[in-house]
């Protein structure tokens, strides 16, 4: 595997007509993707073909006497004249050289789980995807060492870059995380990283969450390492806080969210104020509650009564 390619999680993911598609050739479905970015340079082990796809594209009735001819065939629209193929709202066909599947939703190639009650995973792995190169751009926004990366950090996590730069709709308020595993090799990344933490002191509270969320997003970014500092010293900047987007919740739930993920990626520091905070009454994120069972389960079991006395809550979790 080299070391210039970066290679989609889980092997790869297929994806249905309303999911992302890599819409680059550099573009790849990163750890942790809330909406997983479809592979485009998938190759068959079996036939050694390069996996070719059609959005809302399906098999027709004359496929099994014309299979042969999909996919050499430079020209589909006559195989969907032909009735070969046909249009479908629900599907995005992939074909290698010797066999086929039609993609509803979304797929890792790698989860067992989800081939269960369908046929077995074609054999298809991602071949890997080059790196952006840098100094660049990224849908004509310029990437180097002289780009405003604090503004740019604030126009994307205040989701204004969907409305002032339509090439970035598609991956939507995952366009920051989308650049930062574009970039993360670099040392823009780090400036990337770290200009998204500065937007956790914004004084627009729909920024400040989407800044603390980047963090739940990529974990291991550059900045993540001080969020733990910044909860303890600054608590009252959280706690009690109203989340603009989910007013049953403050901003420190999603701080603690974040946290848990540090401590996913096998940063233990922030166990402790996970701990304290478990034992406070107050809105919690379940997802704690996992964290620690995987990684702090003797704390979790031997505190069990005293965290559902402050959060009961949390009692079917337990």
């Amino acid at each position: 595997m080299s070391d210039d390619l970066n290679h989609c999680h889980s092997s790869g993911v297929l994806v249905g007509p309303e999911r992302i598609f890599g819409p680059e050739p550099f573009d790849y479905c990163w750890p942790l993707a809330d909406r997983p970015v479809g592979c485009n340079h998938l190759k068959c082990s079996e036939c050694g073909a390069t996996v070719r796809s059609g959005n809302r594209l399906s098999s027709g009735p004359e496929i099994m006497s014309r299979w042969q001819e999909i996919y050499p065939s430079t020209d589909w629209d006559a195989l969907v004249a032909a009735n070969v193929l046909r249009r479908s709202d629900l599907h995005r066909l992939y074909v290698c050289a010797h066999t086929q599947h039609m993609e509803t939703l979304e797929r890792y190639l790698d989860d067992e789980n989800a081939w269960q009650v369908i046929d077995p995973p074609p054999p298809w792995r991602c071949a890997g995807h080059p790196r952006l190169a840098l100094p660049g751009a990224l849908d004509g926004i310029a990437l180097g060492r002289d780009t405003d990366w604090d503004a740019l950090a604030e126009r994307a996590l205040s989701e204004r870059l969907a409305s002032e730069v339509p090439a970035t709709a598609t991956f939507g308020d995952l366009w920051l995380s989308r650049l930062y595993h574009l970039i993360k090799h670099h040392e823009l990344g780090g400036r990337l990283g770290r200009a998204a933490f500065g937007q956790i002191s914004s004084a627009n509270l729909a920024v400040r969450v989407a800044a603390i969320d980047f963090f739940r997003r990529n974990p291991s970014a550059p900045g993540a390492e001080d969020l733990l500092a910044l909860a303890r010293e600054h608590r009252d900047w959280f706690a009690g806080v109203a989340n603009p987007n989910a007013p049953e919740t403050d901003l420190l739930y999603f701080v603690l969210q974040a946290l848990a993920c540090r401590v996913e990626e096998g940063d233990r520091a922030p166990l402790p104020l996970i701990h304290d905070e478990l034992l406070k009454p107050g809105p919690k994120p379940g997802y704690l509650i996992g964290a620690l069972e995987r990684h702090d389960a003797e704390w979790l079991k031997a505190n069990r009564t005293a965290i559902l006395s402050a959060n009961l809550q949390l009692a079917h979790l337990f």
